[in-house]
């Protein structure tokens, strides 16, 4: 799949299916300071791919526009 030369993701239209997602273990989460669950770059990574929701702990680069 080509990729985007700048951000390295994949270029094109996200797929809408792609199987089941990892279940998360220990080091892939933690709760913020208001209760959140959030996924670590660890699950990410894991999980194969950027969704492109500007994920805090992003290991692909995404970041949102402002």
């Amino acid at each position: 799949m080509p990729r985007d030369e700048e951000s390295g993701h994949p270029k094109g239209p996200a797929p809408t299916i792609r199987g089941p997602l990892p279940t998360p273990g220990p080091g892939d989460f933690y709760t913020d300071e208001f209760g959140r669950f959030v996924f670590t770059a660890q699950y990410h990574r894991k999980r194969g791919y950027c969704c492109e929701s500007g994920c805090r702990n992003c290991p692909y680069g995404f970041k949102k526009p402002d």
